[in-house]
């Protein structure tokens, strides 16, 4: 595809524009978000976590973005973790490819994570639409980078090589929280990308407009 193109992205809602379920919701009572968005790790323990939509955000061409906030004054220190599970139809062309993943995240001013890290990760799998919050069949982690945020949004890239036996593949992002949640825990994530090749470009909509996404 061509770097501007629908179909470029190979991850659905990268930008969050859709949440059809609601904008707001607390761990414990489901792993709801936003569309095509899990949520999974701490976000099992009821009260530790809010996953909600934040928009209006001052960043050029987006409006929204998902914000994972630890409640204020909370211990729980389980990882929460977000992220896509591909179906197979989906992620097949990108077997055996080398892609670039991006997305542009920032953190509030008490993010509690050692050193101020998240992680985001790409995990393949040999099955069949499976859900990477259960369990992947022959779940290899392909690229696991570290990136560290700031108040201020930063756009972050990682290259890896996909193994050609994969029919599956998620990405994955979280973070480990330490000590007391302050009232500013939180991680935001938005223009979440997937695109074949090394070279990161713009980011474009799955679908290349809004209205061809949903």
């Amino acid at each position: 595809p061509l770097p501007n193109s629908a179909g470029k992205n190979y991850f659905i809602n990268g930008a969050l524009d859709f949440r059809q379920r609601g904008t707001s919701f607390s761990s414990g009572a489901n792993s709801y978000t936003a569309d095509r968005w899990d949520a999974w790790g701490g976000f099992a323990t009821a009260g530790a976590y809010t996953v909600s939509q934040t928009s209006g955000i001052v960043l050029t061409g987006f409006q929204n973005s998902i914000r994972v906030q630890r409640t204020n004054g909370s211990l729980v220190t389980t990882a929460p973790v977000i992220g896509q599970s591909m179906e197979t139809s989906v992620f097949l062309p990108l077997a055996g490819q080398t892609v670039t993943f991006s997305f542009w995240a920032r953190a509030g001013a008490n993010f509690s994570a050692s050193g101020g890290t998240m992680n985001a990760s790409l995990t393949t799998g040999t099955g069949t639409d499976q859900r990477i919050a259960t369990a992947y069949t022959g779940a290899v982690t392909a690229s696991s980078p570290n990136f560290t945020l700031t108040t201020s949004w930063q756009r972050f890239t990682a290259t890896v090589t996909l193994a050609s036996s994969a029919t599956e593949m998620a990405l994955q992002f979280s973070y480990n929280p330490t000590g007391t949640a302050g009232i500013n825990d939180w991680m935001e994530i938005t223009g979440v990308q997937v695109e074949i090749g090394s070279v990161v470009t713009n980011f474009t909509r799955a679908g290349g407009h809004i209205a061809d996404e949903l």
